[in-house]
């Protein structure tokens, strides 16, 4: 459940699947930026299952679906062998 950064100089973060929303956000919020996602249940579900189900929200008419909003996405396969998507 790590993020493993935040690059303010492009507003990318990276985070695994297990992160909760509202962790993401928190840390967003810190440097001055946002994720484009609003759901009442930010505390408890996890940016693997948003990404999963194109989880929308409050934000969604305004910086579109979140999956547009992804840049890449890494997968380990249950024979280990690693997908990088983007």
């Amino acid at each position: 459940r790590a993020v493993h950064g935040f690059d303010r100089t492009d507003g990318t973060l990276r985070a695994q699947a297990g992160c909760t929303l509202l962790h993401l956000q928190d840390l967003a919020a810190e440097h001055e930026h946002l994720v484009p996602l609003d759901l009442g249940s930010a505390g408890s579900c996890q940016i693997g299952g948003n990404l999963a189900t194109n989880a929308g929200g409050s934000y969604y008419y305004r910086y579109g679906s979140l999956r547009a909003n992804v840049l890449g996405l890494r997968a380990v396969g249950g024979d280990g062998t690693i997908y990088d998507c983007g």
